[in-house]
């Protein structure tokens, strides 16, 4: 009997310790929006206001809307971000950051009961010299389109998003790809200076010169460090180009066709830099087709190095918008393909491996098998679809080119090829299985990579899923140099304990 009392007292103390945990983090929350309120009063919104709901259906996915903040804060300075540190540090209080609101998984740039830092007012665009090169400033508010509409006027690019609704923050610094990889590497490659506001509120600029350890830890390591406001970017001229969308239905001698398709492209010794595919094949409504998506973006005719793509059977095909147009027309057409934000649920995960038709046979069969199990079991319609996108060697030699980046991507990795599982739904009851069986096949596929020598432990931190080891894969002398600077610049761990969405460092 003695020991039964004992036991309830214990019970009944983790009970009243945990309800007490629990009130004063909800008090921390409220003193942290209500302070910021107090200091703010225009930039801080509170559950059904219309700021507030505008701001939540901002985000992609509805796994993000179905997140609620205690409050958003939309600072519009690096000083008021600065003060909003302090007081989060004070009060212990967890956030978010929001750049464009573009990520896949519930809860990488929102959170629950805590602050939602949205940086949609960093949102100017200045072109200016250095030298004989050009750099775009850009406010890490703005998205891709907005910032293509600007410099398509001036005959200008930047590598930038290929969609043109996904922001400028979130994508440059998880690496970023775009039509331009091959001619210019990955975008986090052109950040030629970024402004960052430090744990501890003083606002720096990172670049070759000055900081320059936290400018290369900032070249894939995400929201690690500070809050960056604005990435300067080169940029080059750049006309009008080629490029489009051809869908093709499948058959078995169309699998065959692509199969080999994607091999060759990806292995080229030769590869045509000017030259972008991103190669899909879906699962929709009941059937499966092939989309190309292609760019060419030197001024002049189509190559012939995409016309596998382009122009295999033209007789079957469902669509080809090819043209000659301007970078924003192609990213805002991609952009307008994915319907408005909040819609659909979103599962995403990705993996690296090198280029081989064996294991791309297999991937397409065993993607196969998965899909059809699965939506045998499910209750309402999917879309679902594995992505190929290339990765040549003339692609991972550029970050070793410019400065250095953290991805652990090196030239001598040989040619590679980025594979993406997508699947769209709307029933939260359906996340749990989808979610298993996009791992389980991508286990599969590990195993046979291994087997052939082709597995790369490169995860693309844009597209992959929380459950992927995206820092971890980056290699062991990048993640010891990312714990370093992050020491460095956060001492007390302001980002990786306070901020739970991203991808953390393991400090």
């Amino acid at each position: 009997m003695v020991f039964l009392n004992t036991s309830r007292i214990v019970i009944s103390l983790i009970i009243v310790t945990l309800t007490l945990r629990a009130r004063a983090a909800s008090i921390g929350v409220q003193n942290c929006c209500g302070d910021l309120h107090n200091l703010f009063p225009s930039l801080v919104s509170f559950p059904n206001s219309t700021n507030y709901n505008s701001t939540l259906y901002s985000y992609y996915t509805a796994q993000e809307v179905s997140i609620d903040p205690a409050c958003f804060f939309s600072p519009g300075s690096e000083s008021d971000i600065a003060s909003t540190l302090s007081l989060f540090s004070q009060h212990k209080c967890s956030f978010a950051i929001k750049s464009g609101g573009h990520g896949i998984w519930g809860g990488i740039a929102n959170i629950q009961n805590g602050v939602s830092i949205d940086l949609a007012k960093f949102n100017a665009l200045g072109v200016a010299s250095r030298g004989n090169e050009t750099v775009v400033k850009i406010g890490v508010g703005m998205k891709w389109g907005q910032v293509y509409q600007l410099l398509d006027a001036q005959g200008l690019a930047v590598p930038g998003g290929r969609w043109g609704g996904v922001g400028v923050g979130g994508l440059t610094l998880g690496g970023g790809i775009s039509f331009f990889s091959t001619r210019v590497g990955f975008v986090c490659d052109n950040i030629v200076n970024a402004q960052v506001v430090l744990a501890s509120g003083k606002i720096v600029n990172a670049n070759a010169t000055s900081h320059p350890e936290l400018w290369r830890a900032l070249k894939g390591g995400s929201n690690n460090f500070g809050v960056v406001t604005r990435l300067d970017l080169l940029a080059f001229p750049q006309g009008k180009f080629w490029g489009g969308q051809v869908i093709q239905p499948y058959t078995p001698a169309t699998l065959d066709h692509f199969v080999d398709a994607v091999s060759t492209y990806s292995s080229d010794p030769e590869f045509d830099i000017y030259a972008s595919l991103i190669f899909s094949y879906v699962f929709n409504s009941g059937s499966w087709i092939f989309i190309s998506n292609v760019q060419y973006t030197q001024e002049n005719n189509f190559p012939s190095t995409l016309a596998p793509f382009t122009d295999y059977e033209p007789d079957t095909q469902v669509q080809n918008t090819v043209r000659f147009s301007n970078l924003s027309d192609f990213a805002d057409t991609n952009s307008d393909a994915d319907g408005p934000n909040g819609a659909t649920r979103n599962f995403y995960f990705t993996r690296t491996y090198g280029s081989s038709p064996v294991l791309i046979r297999q991937m397409y069969n065993l993607h196969n098998e998965t899909v059809s199990k699965t939506v045998s079991l499910l209750t309402e319609a999917v879309s679902w679809s594995l992505t190929a996108e290339p990765f040549p060697t003339v692609l991972t030699q550029w970050g070793d080119r410019k400065g250095g980046n953290v991805l652990g991507l090196h030239a001598d990795d040989g040619p590679l090829i980025l594979w993406l599982v997508t699947v769209f739904w709307h029933d939260p009851t359906n996340d749990a299985m989808i979610a298993k069986a996009v791992s389980d096949f991508f286990s599969k596929i590990d195993s046979l990579a291994q087997e052939l020598g082709l597995y790369n432990s490169y995860s693309y931190l844009n597209y992959a899923d929380k459950t992927e080891p995206v820092i971890e894969g980056y290699g062991a002398e990048n993640v010891a140099f990312l714990r370093a600077v992050s020491k460095k610049y956060d001492s007390q761990g302001v980002f990786q304990k306070l901020v739970p969405g991203g991808f953390k460092l393991g400090v």
